[in-house]
């Protein structure tokens, strides 16, 4: 999916939601495509924020350059490791209420973006733990 199609997807949220007091939180995650580092201060996360409208929608950059969706051996690449997933574990711990068993997140919505770097050949030991990663 591009970002026009995820924009078109926000922008009908936005009309259904005209009238909520609350913006839609949108929790942004990924590697440096998400985090920015090479978008001279304009992330994708922060475009969507700027197209759409700071009153309907806040954004939430939860993005680490250099990051991997699988846990290789011997590697500190997994976005699961990173600062940036416990900020957003964090933040869903704070906004918990024990009594509906924490089913609740503080985000309506969650994008992710994350894959360019596993098929990086140094970041690909082997097939086989590639494969078994996903499953």
């Amino acid at each position: 999916m591009n970002l026009r199609s995820i924009l078109a997807c926000l922008a009908a949220a936005q009309g259904t939601r005209a009238a909520a007091a609350e913006p839609i939180k949108i929790a942004c995650f990924g590697d440096s495509v998400t985090a920015g580092s090479k978008a001279k201060g304009q992330p994708w996360c922060k475009q969507i924020r700027a197209v759409l409208g700071r009153g309907f929608f806040t954004t939430y950059n939860f993005g680490k350059s250099g990051k991997t969706v699988v846990k290789y051996a011997g590697s500190d690449t997994a976005y699961i490791d990173s600062d940036q997933y416990e900020d957003w574990r964090d933040a869903v711990r704070d906004s918990c209420e024990p009594e509906d068993g924490c089913a609740r997140s503080p985000f309506q919505v969650g994008i992710i973006s994350l894959g360019t770097n596993d098929a990086k050949k140094q970041n690909l030991p082997s097939k086989t733990e590639f494969v078994d990663q996903y499953k």
